[in-house]
């Protein structure tokens, strides 16, 4: 108790001695009539108290253990109940000793049974002594279970009142959220207790709906798992960021201190480097794990990214702060990680930088700039100490005079601020829009037509059924129409804006099952009202909501006459089974009738809709049939008192149904943005691939001033042949990028071969020969022009295996070489050269024609000529017509178009040079 206040201490103290006076005469008026059942539930309460859910916060949780404590409460006594509470407490302690210290046990311990004595005056005070299934004992169960919900939430607020100056609303123990979770959880093992009394197997069907609560209750924790890092299990940079914002708005309020700290783990790329990555992960998990233990309760650790962790002290000073950072470095010093890729552990040093709150006027960015030079300067002096942000200055903790922080020798300087440096913003072209894909909706006079169908069909089987109002209990009827009013009014919204669910339909099937044919039709002109008055939607809509449930009702009345039974002449087993199988029958019937309207309205295929947006509703439909059995069960035994009890579990299937949507809707967004960002920065990359192939095979044509153009001019013939070809659109992908990487190779061969003016020697020509395997072996270090690398090197074989560097023929190389290898030549053939001019369009064609077969491939030769056919003899381009003899002018020419293509290259270099620190 230490940190507390002692107005705190008073009230935790006052709680525990009251709570055990209490504790102790509860647990004297035990007797042995009841042992049996009260060891069973305490079994219970126990397991649930150990697996309890964990909540939205590090230090929250819901207790599932409530409904042991209703149910011990409603069938066992408040003296069973407080004992059921003190068991289940000191189990979770002895398995959770290290996480919970004594004094907070022992508070919860004494507060429940403040509760309990307190809910039990309430009950007593309504009741008057008479039991289930009088109405004023089910009153008194109602006040009793909010009492014992409104008071412990209470006590336990004003605890964090006193301990952490927090308001009720601030905490939120008083949040409508939290209360009404607990106040449905005790009241469903209330509920539990009163089937119990009935029937005791009939509290099997409190298992459908609490399982469905307990799954809900997991929301939170599993929305507070995105903000955490995987990796380390700490906070992540933006949930840091958020409770930065916060905590500082409250020291600023309350003029209270506030310490950040940056600690940076020192050379873990060395680790990397040399044991593997998996070491260095070992040592940021073993370094978020020391952090974690040795920082306070209420300070917030989070990892910033790569080796870098934050941490957040309220209501620190930076001093206070320095000293705790000396003690954490000193402890990852001393700290030794076993790795597999090591014959001895590992070892690792840590920086810290401590910046503390100077002003209201300051911002979180501030506080972490000045946190982040105080840890760059650590790095800067020799890495493993820890260093404080003091009025412009960086000053240095040392062990001489502890808390007073000493400043660096020649280092201790204002900080100057650093413009950046101007960045280039290189222009491109527009992106070329993108037609949408067309979507045929069936015409409006289906969708009309399919709704009078169903008209026709709902009156038809209300004829069938028949429908008199004889024999009606409406005073029941009048009472499931209500809460039908008050369920559908708060349905939800599922995927799409013509389409709800609510719990309505327990009440539906329930009322169907009650009242016949005529409470059917009522209670689905009432649905179908309800939504229609709340959507505010087309009169199409309220039709087709009628004819929907109309029909849904008189199938369940048509099961029952086909079976011939009267669901109140059925024994409860029978009646369960009917209740399910009606429910099953209205879930089919109605998700079916409505995705048959989302496919005359969008023409979405039924067998692609319903399974995508209606089956995962099977749980909640199977639940509502155990629900819709209770319900009718409770109110042939208890009247309306019944039904309201059933409403607990009524209302938190619709608060699952709610977090559900909510989490699923949620991540389908999440998923949705992450693909959009995906595609555009695939695309992104796919641009600058292209941009860096592009500025490759510029490279090879500037050293050559007699080709200009050439390889994009091979790239358009090559593309266009594998169009002709019939090739899918990749594959031409593959050609065309090739065509601009076919000669890279030359980029090995001696520049005074190349620019030789005249005819090469037989050596000089071995040697320009072996540019097909030079550029094959450049590719070979680019993963992603791995695909060309084959086609680069075969692309001056021949035909009949007289070609090199590998002497293939036919169909051994790969079509796309060959393609290669008549583009080429085209190309090449086309072009002026030192040593003769360039060839017409016709004399080409016969000079392909007469190697056709010998050094080409008759069906590449063969689509290029039609090729020509089409597009004419323009197609064919002079590319060396415009080139002077002197590569200068040639360099100048062509530097805008490189210039263009220079800050790829400069970020590919750039990112070289950061994989070398």
């Amino acid at each position: 108790m230490q940190g507390l206040s002692r107005r705190a201490q008073a009230y935790v103290w006052g709680n525990i001695l009251i709570g055990g006076l209490l504790t102790v005469w509860y647990v004297t008026q035990i007797t042995a009539a009841n042992a049996g059942g009260v060891f069973i539930v305490m079994i219970l309460a126990s397991l649930a108290q150990i697996f309890r859910v964990e909540g939205a916060t590090e230090h929250s949780s819901y207790e599932i253990s409530w409904v042991a404590f209703g149910f011990a409460f409603a069938l066992l006594g408040p003296a069973a109940t407080m004992l059921v509470i003190l068991v289940a407490h000191l189990v979770e302690w002895a398995f959770n000793r290290k996480q919970k210290r004594w004094y907070i046990v022992g508070f919860n311990i004494g507060s429940f049974a403040i509760v309990v004595a307190t809910a039990e005056l309430a009950q007593r005070l309504i009741s008057g002594g008479q039991v289930w299934p009088a109405t004023a004992s089910i009153v008194g169960l109602i006040l009793a279970t909010a009492t014992f919900t409104l008071l412990n939430h209470l006590l336990v607020g004003l605890v964090l009142a006193l301990a952490r100056g927090e308001t009720l609303r601030k905490s939120g123990v008083m949040g409508r959220l939290t209360l009404a979770i607990d106040f449905t959880t005790f009241g469903l093992g209330v509920a539990a207790a009163l089937f119990w009394m009935e029937n005791w197997l009939a509290v099997l069907l409190i298992a459908p709906p609490l399982y469905l609560i307990y799954s809900t209750l997991k929301v939170p924790a599993l929305q507070r798992q995105t903000q955490l890092d995987s990796k380390t299990g700490l906070y992540n940079a933006r949930y840091f960021n958020e409770a930065l914002e916060k905590e500082l708005q409250r020291a600023d309020r309350f003029e209270r201190p506030l310490t950040v700290v940056v600690a940076d783990l020192d050379l873990l790329r060395n680790i990397n480097n040399t044991y593997g990555h998996l070491a260095g992960d070992i040592a940021l998990i073993g370094v978020a794990q020391i952090l974690k233990k040795m920082v306070r309760e209420y300070d917030l650790v989070a990892r910033f990214g790569g080796e870098e962790f934050a941490i957040l002290m309220p209501e620190t000073e930076p001093e206070t702060a320095l000293r705790r950072m000396e003690e954490i470095r000193a402890a990852v010093a001393a700290a030794a990680f076993e790795v597999s890729t090591s014959p001895t552990p590992i070892k690792v040093t840590m920086s810290f930088g401590v910046a503390g709150r100077l002003h209201n006027a300051e911002t979180p960015k501030d506080i972490i700039h000045r946190a982040d030079m105080a840890v760059y300067r650590a790095k800067l002096t020799g890495r493993n100490r820890v260093c404080q942000f003091v009025a412009g200055e960086v000053v240095m903790y040392t062990e001489d005079e502890p808390g007073t922080p000493q400043p660096l020798p020649h280092l201790s300087m204002p900080v100057e601020k650093i413009e950046p440096l101007p960045v280039a913003v290189v222009a491109q072209p527009p992106a070329a829009p993108q037609k949408p894909p067309k979507i045929t909706a069936p015409a409006t006079w289906q969708l009309s037509a399919y709704i009078a169908g169903l008209v026709a069909v709902s009156v038809g089987l209300t004829a069938w059924v028949g429908v008199s109002p004889q024999v009606v209990d409406w005073a029941g009827l009048g009472l499931f129409t209500l809460i039908i009013l008050i369920t559908e009014w708060l349905s939800l919204d599922i995927y799409v804006s013509d389409s709800s669910i609510s719990t309505s339909v327990v009440t539906f099937v329930a009322g169907v099952l009650l009242f016949g044919p005529f409470g059917a039709l009522a209670l689905s002109l009432t649905i179908a009202l309800t939504a229609w008055i709340k959507h505010r939607s087309l009169p199409s809509r309220f039709i087709f909501n009628s004819a929907n449930h109309v029909i849904t009702s008189m199938l369940i009345a048509l099961l029952a006459q086909a079976l011939d039974l009267s669901y109140l002449e059925q024994p409860w087993w029978s009646q369960l089974a009917f209740a399910l199988s009606a429910t099953g029958v209205a879930y089919f019937a109605s998700t079916g009738l409505l995705a048959g309207v989302i496919y005359f309205s969008t023409g979405a295929s039924v067998l692609k809709v319903w399974p995508e947006r209606f089956s995962w509703l099977w749980p909640y439909y199977l639940a509502f049939g155990f629900v819709a059995f209770a319900l009718d069960w409770m109110y042939l035994a208890a009247g309306w008192l019944g039904v309201i009890i059933m409403l607990v579990p009524l209302l938190m299937l619709r608060f699952s149904q709610g977090e559900f949507l909510r989490r699923t809707q949620a991540t389908v967004s999440q998923l949705k943005a992450v693909n959009s960002e995906l595609s555009r920065r695939a695309d992104d990359i796919t641009k600058a691939n292209d941009d860096l192939i592009q500025a490759f095979a510029l490279m090879v044509d500037l050293r050559d001033p007699h080709v200009q153009n050439h390889s994009r001019q091979v790239a358009l013939y090559a593309m266009l042949i594998a169009q002709e070809l019939g090739l899918p659109a990749e594959r031409v992908e593959l050609v065309r990028k090739a065509g601009l990487l076919h000669d890279i190779g030359k980029l090995g061969i001696p520049e005074a071969i190349l620019f030789k003016p005249g005819k090469l020697t037989e050596q000089e020509y071995q040697i320009v020969q072996q540019h097909p395997a030079l550029g094959a072996d450049m590719l070979q270090h680019v993963r992603t022009l791995h695909p060309l690398i084959s086609f680069v090197r075969h692309h001056h074989e021949h035909y009949d295996g007289r070609g090199y560097p590998d002497g293939l023929r036919a169909q051994a190389i790969p079509l796309e070489a060959r393609i290669l290898s008549v583009a080429d030549a085209v190309e090449a053939m086309a072009s002026d050269r030192p040593y003769r001019t360039g060839m017409t369009p016709n004399t080409i064609l016969n000079e392909l024609r007469r190697h056709c077969g010998t050094q080409f491939d008759p069906a590449v030769v063969n689509a290029f000529e039609r090729i020509l056919e089409q597009r004419g003899e323009s197609l064919i381009v002079n590319s060396a017509q415009a080139v002077t003899t002197r590569p200068s002018d040639l360099v100048r020419d062509q530097w805008p178009t490189f210039q263009s293509r220079a800050p790829i290259l400069n970020s590919a270099r750039s990112a070289a040079l950061s994989g070398a620190d």
